[in-house]
Order: C-alpha cells, then sequence, then structure tokens
C-alpha cells in the first residue's frame, strides 16, 4: 500500500497511547456515514450518543491510559492485574474462548519487551471483539439497543479510535477514517427510537451503520499491523509482538477465505528468526478481504434485494470493504488501468441505485464493472479463480 510517510515504532506508540475522545462523552459531530442523512449525537428522549454504556465500559476506559504507559513487567502488572479492564475482558469472554486475560498473564509472567509489548494490542483486539458484538446486538431486537450501541461507541472512543488516527495519518486514502466510524456510530444511534423493552430500529441507518463500523475498525488495523511489520522487518520484536497480538482483531476475516494464510502471518510474527515480509503479510490478508468484497459487488442483484434494507446493507459492507483494498487495488492494476478514484464512484453509484431501486439496468452495468475489477485485483493477488466464498488451498 502506499503511503504518505512511514511511522516510525516510538511515534507509532505515542499516537496509539493518546486517545483523542473518552466513553461516554457528550461532544457531537454533525459528518455524515454516506448513508444520505445528516446526523448528530443528539437522540432526543434516548439522550446523548454514549449515555447508556455501562460503568464497567466507562471503569475499564479511564483505566486504560494507566496500561498503556506501563513499560515493565511490575508496573504492566499493577496496571492490570485486578484493575477494571481486568474485569472488563473477562467478563466479555467469560468462557475464555478468545483467551485475552490468560494471554495477558502469560506475557506478564514472561517479562520480556517483546512479551509486555504485545500487552495492550492484545486488550485491544479484546475490546475490539466485544464491539463488534456490542454493535450487532441491535439488529438481534436485544431488550435495551441504545445501551448496546453506546457500549460499542464506549470501546470505540475510549480505546479504539487511536488505531484509525494512525491509518489517517499514515495514508490520504485513509484520511476521514476517524471520521467515517464516529458518524457511522451518531448514524446508528440516531436509528434508534422508542423507549425499552419496545425500542426499535431503523432497517435504514442501524445495519449500514454497523457495517461501516465494523469494517472501518478491520482497515485501521490491518493499516497498523502492516506499519508495525515494517518495523518488525527491520529488527524490532517489540514491533512483531504487537503485530501478532493486532492480528486477532482481524483474524476471522481470514478464516473461511484464506485460512492457510493465518499460519503464514502468525508463523512470521511470532518466530524471532522468521523472515518478516510485510508485503506478504498484507497479501495474505487482502486475498480474505478481495473475496468478502467480492461477495457484495452484485449481490443484491442476485438475490433481489434491491430498493430493500437488506440489499443496501450488503452494498454498504461492500463498499467499505473496498476502501480497505482501494489502495492495494490501485498498485496492483495500475498497468491495467484501474482508476481507484472512478471506481469508488462506481461503489458510490451502485449504493444508491441499490437503495433507490429505480434502475436495474444501471445497476447491473454498474455490478459487472465492479465484478470485472474485483475478479482482476484476485488474479493479480494470485487467486487461482475469482471467488466470493472459497477457501484457499491447503486450508
Amino acid at each position: 500500500m502506499s503511503r504518505s510517510f512511514i511511522l516510525s515504532s516510538p511515534l507509532l506508540a505515542l499516537l496509539l497511547i493518546t486517545a483523542s475522545g473518552c466513553a461516554g462523552d457528550d461532544s457531537s459531530t454533525t459528518a455524515d456515514t454516506d448513508t444520505g442523512t445528516d446526523t448528530d449525537t443528539d437522540t432526543g428522549d434516548a439522550g446523548q450518543l454514549g449515555d447508556e454504556a455501562s460503568q464497567a465500559c466507562r471503569d475499564a476506559m479511564l483505566a486504560w491510559p494507566a496500561l498503556l504507559a506501563a513499560t515493565d513487567a511490575p508496573t504492566v502488572e499493577a496496571a492490570y492485574v485486578g484493575s477494571a479492564i481486568q474485569d472488563y475482558l473477562r467478563a466479555s469472554d467469560p468462557e475464555g474462548a478468545r483467551g485475552d486475560d490468560a494471554a495477558i498473564l502469560a506475557a506478564i509472567a514472561d517479562g520480556s519487551a517483546p512479551a509486555l509489548a504485545g500487552v495492550a494490542p492484545r486488550a485491544r483486539a479484546g475490546l475490539a471483539a466485544r464491539l463488534r458484538q456490542e454493535i450487532a446486538a441491535p439488529e438481534m431486537l436485544v431488550e435495551d439497543p441504545y445501551a448496546a450501541w453506546d457500549e460499542g461507541y464506549c470501546l470505540w472512543s475510549g480505546a479504539l479510535e487511536p488505531l484509525a488516527e494512525v491509518a489517517a495519518l499514515a495514508s490520504t486514502s485513509d484520511s476521514e477514517l476517524v471520521n467515517q466510524i464516529s458518524a457511522a456510530f451518531t448514524e446508528g444511534r440516531a436509528g434508534i427510537s422508542g423507549q425499552p423493552p419496545a425500542a426499535a430500529i431503523d432497517d435504514w441507518k442501524v445495519p449500514p451503520a454497523k457495517q461501516i463500523i465494523e469494517k472501518s475498525l478491520f482497515t485501521a488495523a490491518a493499516r497498523v499491523i502492516i506499519i508495525e511489520a515494517k518495523s518488525a522487518a527491520a529488527g524490532d520484536l517489540s514491533a512483531a509482538r504487537r503485530a501478532l497480538e493486532l492480528f486477532g482483531l482481524v483474524r476471522d476475516r481470514l478464516e473461511g477465505r484464506n485460512t492457510p494464510g493465518i499460519a503464514v502471518i502468525e508463523g512470521m510474527l511470532s518466530d524471532p528468526g522468521a523472515t518478516i515480509d510485510p508485503a506478504e503479510i498484507e497479501r495474505q490478508m487482502a486475498i480474505a478481504f478481495a473475496k468478502r468484497t467480492r461477495k457484495y459487488c452484485d449481490e443484491a442483484l442476485l438475490t433481489g434485494l434491491i430498493g430493500a434494507p437488506a440489499g443496501y446493507k450488503g452494498a454498504v459492507e461492500g463498499r467499505t470493504y473496498f476502501k480497505l483494498i482501494a489502495p492495494d487495488m490501485a498498485a496492483r492494476l495500475s498497468a491495467e488501468g484501474f482508476d481507484a478514484a472512478a471506481h469508488a464512484a462506481a461503489w458510490d453509484s451502485y449504493v444508491d441505485g441499490v437503495r433507490s431501486g429505480d434502475d436495474i439496468n444501471a445497476l447491473t452495468d454498474l455490478a459487472a464493472d465492479l465484478v470485472e475489477w474485483n475478479c482482476a485485483y484476485q488474479a493479480a493477488l494470485g487467486i487461482a479463480a475469482c471467488t466470493a466464498s472459497d477457501d484457499q488451498p491447503g486450508a
């Protein structure tokens, strides 16, 4: 991916320590999520965005800066063990399936610089998993969608926003990433109405906003993983560990699409003697993201969901995945005449057309263009046959 500059590990660490927002803050934004509606954090009787976040999340976010600032085993242990962050991570993974708490305790016991460097990224990955769970909950008809949505916002504004800030600083293509996610939180909150337990969601607002938040967070993580991998390739073992732990944020995106790529990436980043190839790590992630993007290039047409909320949600999801792979598409397909700006405009037109449902012929042409370029990109990545769902050989 082309970048305007490469962040050094010390600068990257400083940026990741500095959060621009705080959980439950009352600040407003008028940014737009590309869903066609101006937004504001004031949701009337429902209160402000973030108001319904749990005290447990608020306490964890208050404790977060101390964990980020800790550098040696005693300070990391003091900042984590018995803290609100540990309590929150344990509550977020009650059966220990992710193993975040156990991994962090093992890193503290290890005490080496690389192990300790991986503590905050591992915690971030665990908090991101909780965020994804919370912002999916309104579509699952939970009793209080406000509380679920605000819990996600608490995690975003308290611990995860710096990932997007780093990506936005590192590449002009990601300059709107922070605003994009923040505006989607606002838009989604505005799409919830009524009082629990009879609260309802607007299917034209909440599910698309969820997709923008989640897939844009994947973009931020993928960018930072590559930045760290470049430092690791230069011999920084702590950067390798940070990249390895942060990879947990997107690991499940490779499952079922490029399952063998998981072992490739984790093998490079976990073996101190391995030769780390950032370009190959990027390619392995891109294989999965390209396939996931392909699904939405024409899904609304194939499933008859033109003019329906479900079709619109999928189109928004595809466009957001495209933004993740766009810089690499431009780099790999430049000789074939790929125009990233024109392709982005085609995605915008497709999303708008799926929502309105007015011109099936135009949508058919747009979808054909989206599919053609996605398949060209898959070929450039070394994928044998263009697909939305097949796993890579060797899985």
